[in-house]
């Protein structure tokens, strides 16, 4: 019997969907055909919308650089030993270096670029889903995700993943996982995936597979605060010195012109509905709000 167990494989063993791998694997059931499922097409077709939106918009300190799930990239990163081909078009699967029936396919992988090669330091999972809303809440995107998360994080050996979830049309998040903070959960998820490998080749399922599995999850606070040290180390620093400068340049002709332009509104008198200088005129609307424009010849 030949067969691997993946991230969305653990996303089912742990959420309450065991037997539903089990079946599969051991070909009492087939996998369910989702190419008309249109929330995993949509999910599928915004991969590289979702890269390149990260790519542009996400805070990346210097060096480091997304690589998504491209074959000549991958190879360069990872073992031989560790690459799978075949599995999905386009891609490569990833073995865990100490388990090799186990195979993720993460979308992408952030490295930090070095002289004579690429480190890798965290996964990149796309993700879309629908709007936030009371019933889906980041909180339980992130739940229904974490355990092929954790797993990705521990094939790639690495202590993070970025998930990138785009929520609806008019919202983007990034949820940073931490291995750290599921240490408890990465050990559980080990666990039960060795009992599935072992229960497939032995063709006997376990009675608790369905049992719930508590968790807490732990979303990073997105918020922060930057040091001057900070800011010099990211990819948009250089535009920051830029607009800091033309600031500073500016700062008091801006506070000038703010105060000169108080003032003649202060000196309209309470009866007008326009006042023509030799420079500036004011035109005094019914709502009483005054529009300053320069006269041509001023």
């Amino acid at each position: 019997m030949s067969f691997t167990l993946g991230g969305s494989d653990a996303n089912r063993i742990m959420n309450d969907r065991a037997m539903e791998v089990f079946e599969e694997k051991t070909g009492r059931s087939q996998p369910a055909n989702l190419s008309q499922v249109l929330p995993v097409q949509i999910g599928i077709a915004t991969e590289d919308l979702n890269a390149r939106w990260y790519q542009e918009h996400a805070n990346m300190t210097k060096g480091v650089e997304l690589i998504p799930n491209d074959p000549a990239a991958f190879r360069s990163i990872f073992d031989t030993s560790q690459i799978v081909t075949g599995t999905r078009p386009g891609q490569l699967g990833i073995r865990h270096p100490n388990h090799p029936y186990i195979v993720g396919h993460f979308d992408g992988i952030i490295v930090r670029k070095q002289a004579t090669a690429s480190i890798p330091i965290a996964i990149f999972e796309a993700k879309h889903t629908s709007a936030i809303a009371k019933w889906n809440p980041p909180e339980a995107v992130v739940k229904r995700n974490l355990w092929q998360c954790l797993l990705y994080m521990m094939i790639a050996e690495v202590k993070h993943c970025e998930m990138s979830v785009f929520y609806g049309n008019k919202e983007w998040e990034i949820h940073n996982l931490s291995l750290a903070d599921y240490n408890d959960e990465s050990t559980l998820l080990m666990s039960r995936i060795h009992e599935m490998y072992q229960a497939i080749l032995n063709d006997a399922p376990l009675s608790d597979w369905n049992d719930p599995i508590p968790t807490v999850v732990k979303l990073t606070n997105e918020k922060r605060s930057y040091s001057f040290d900070d800011i010099q180390n990211t990819n948009w620093y250089p535009d920051w010195q830029e607009a800091e400068t033309a600031f500073l340049e500016h700062i008091n002709g801006s506070q000038q012109f703010n105060a000169a332009e108080k003032k003649l509104k202060g000196l309209v008198p309470d009866d007008a509905n326009k006042v023509e200088g030799a420079l500036v005129t004011i035109s005094i609307n019914r709502a009483n709000r005054k529009t300053l424009k320069v006269n041509a010849d001023g």
